[in-house]
């Protein structure tokens, strides 16, 4: 008689550990989610980094590019200036 009893007590461990599976298993795909997310935010936050150097490198190659043309404009009248002179 004892025997069916402790073949119950047995098998009700074992329903246990079958019942925590699908919560471990829940939980293991929340925190792959998670990690996802995370991994998307931090793609998307270095997308934006990327964006804003391009813009802003494209910023200064501008200024560059006005102030080599003012240079140069300022070279042109100093030489027109000199060219006149001498004539």
């Amino acid at each position: 008689d004892s025997e069916p009893e402790a073949e119950e007590a047995d098998d009700e461990p074992e329903a246990e550990e079958v019942d925590d599976e699908p919560e471990a298993e829940d939980a293991k795909d929340e925190l792959e989610a998670e990690d996802t997310d995370d991994e998307l935010e931090a793609e998307s936050e270095t997308g934006r980094t990327e964006v804003a150097l391009l813009r802003s490198e494209a910023k200064i190659e501008k200024m560059e590019r006005e102030i080599l043309h003012h240079d140069l404009s300022s070279v042109e009248e100093t030489l027109g200036k000199v060219v006149e002179k001498l004539k």
